[in-house]
């Protein structure tokens, strides 16, 4: 019987069966940091501060292609650069420590703004968000009436538009109606805390929500909603994510008809279930089950390490001077040198058996040791190597390679691998890390999640406590009725 393993298999014909970029492409995630150093984080967009946030960071942002937003207030505040540059007579009633509203009539003001609107397209924003925005009825000492705000929040608008600039609501949520196709994103504070998510209802762009404390309430119902915890309300590098459109009834961007089933079992006896795709151990699986899988239009994955495991037939041929340090939690399971001819020499075999034996694919297990201490090259740059070595051998024989986990390099290999593999990406909040591959994902949870969560082109299982025996549940997709 073949050892416990808690790694994710798969399957799945690329994008000749299930072409998705576009569905992947529209799942944005998000960070909001103005106090700080910024901690790049590989999300879709990134709001920082339009004058504080250094060329540095700013450069490390758009590197890792993330969408720097450009935050700075609507109003008056005392350290912003162009402070002087607003006259007495336009600074009104003081709102907090060092801010105060202003004239949004002014002529100079408006002109101070666009200049600051100027300003974030100058230095290489993507967009922009205006705080205080929303001055309605509030004792500015100017005018405050629904006719000036929404005039005010027009001009802002138009003018980030001119100079190629998105534009984020922020709050005004008694303007939503009026400004929901003008503006291209919305942002809002507390909204679940708040009870304000409902407003959004009807908008289909996405909005982004984050709370000052952990919510009590199910924060998976709201479409479109993208929602982080800033603990105590610091808008540090410190976030928590806590929803990801996460909505049972979001619509199926895929056609029903082209949806792609699969299983996973390495242990006891094969269980077929008429899926599409059936992952089994490359060895363990016998010539009867997989006729049988066969038998149903399965088409079968075999799965192997690419490290070395005492109780596999084929270990003899690993020189002891390649062999290094033990593989966290795995009794009998060691990390190799990539390098290695003499592995790379016993890989081959391996993918020779699989072409033997009949498989559509090849699932290769532990390529992402970059997170690791191995005893040999454990860089990037390695493990890439070590993948590409094994996708160019698949392809010598005809076989699919899946790309398991190397979450950091699914973006990069996009055009080189057939389908990707994750291991419990809900749990650790990774699966917008293949936004944008345009190949299918599929996903092996180990504990429930939440139901809800939902991203397009991924398919989740769930496996009970790492059991990979014949026992699964699907998750995901969720279908339309």
């Amino acid at each position: 019987m073949i050892r416990l393993r808690s790694f994710l298999s798969i399957a799945l014909l690329t994008a000749v069966i299930l072409p998705m970029a576009q569905a992947q492409s529209q799942i944005p995630s998000w960070s909001f940091q103005l106090e700080g150093p910024i901690e790049v984080r590989g999300k879709t967009y990134n709001i920082v501060d339009l004058d504080f946030c250094s060329d540095f960071d700013l450069g490390r942002l758009r590197v890792i292609g993330t969408k720097p937003i450009a935050y700075v207030s609507s109003q008056y505040e005392k350290w912003r650069p162009d402070e002087a540059e607003i006259p007495e007579a336009d600074r009104g009633t003081k709102i907090s420590g060092g801010e105060q509203w202003i004239n949004s009539q002014s002529k100079t003001v408006r002109a101070i703004m666009k200049r600051r609107i100027a300003l974030a397209k100058k230095r290489g924003f993507h967009g922009i968000v205006f705080d205080s925005i929303d001055f309605t009825d509030e004792e500015t000492g100017f005018d405050s009436s629904s006719e000036a705000v929404g005039d005010y929040i027009d001009f802002l608008i138009k003018e980030s538009h001119l100079a190629g600039l998105k534009f984020a609501l922020k709050g005004a949520t008694g303007y939503l109606d009026r400004f929901k196709d003008a503006a291209d994103f919305f942002v809002t504070d507390s909204g679940i805390s708040g009870e304000s998510l409902s407003l959004y209802s009807g908008i289909t762009k996405p909005i982004f929500n984050y709370e000052s404390r952990l919510p009590k309430k199910d924060v998976d119902r709201y479409p479109n909603v993208y929602s982080i915890v800033k603990k105590g309300g610091k808008l540090n590098k410190n976030e928590e994510v806590i929803s990801t459109n996460a909505v049972p009834n979001l619509p199926v961007t895929e056609d029903p008809e082209s949806i792609v089933s699969w299983s996973i079992q390495y242990e006891k006896k094969i269980v077929p279930r008429n899926k599409d795709f059936h992952v089994v151990d490359l060895f363990e699986v016998s010539d009867a089950d997989l006729a049988l899988l066969r038998s149903q239009g399965t088409k079968t994955i075999a799965y192997f390490s690419s490290q070395f495991e005492d109780w596999r037939d084929d270990i003899t041929g690993f020189p002891d001077a390649d062999i290094g340090k033990n593989l966290d939690d795995w009794d009998g399971e060691r990390w190799i040198n990539p390098y290695s001819e003499p592995i790379r020499k016993i890989m081959i075999e391996r993918i020779k058996l699989a072409k033997k034996r009949g498989f559509y694919g090849i699932d290769v297990d532990n390529v992402d040791f970059y997170h690791f201490e191995t005893g040999f090259d454990n860089s990037k740059k390695a493990s890439l190597e070590y993948i590409r070595f094994f996708i160019a051998e698949a392809k010598k024989y005809d076989l699919k390679f899946s790309l398991k986990n190397a979450t950091d390099l699914a973006y990069q290999l996009r055009d080189e691998v057939d389908f990707y593999q994750n291991e419990e990406g809900i749990e650790y909040n990774e699966l917008h890390k293949y936004i944008g591959v345009g190949k299918p994902v599929f996903n092996i949870e180990y504990k429930k999640p939440k139901p809800g969560v939902y991203f397009p082109g991924i398919y989740s299982i769930y496996k009970a406590n790492y059991e990979m025996d014949g026992r699964e549940v699907v998750i995901y997709p969720i279908t339309a009725e």
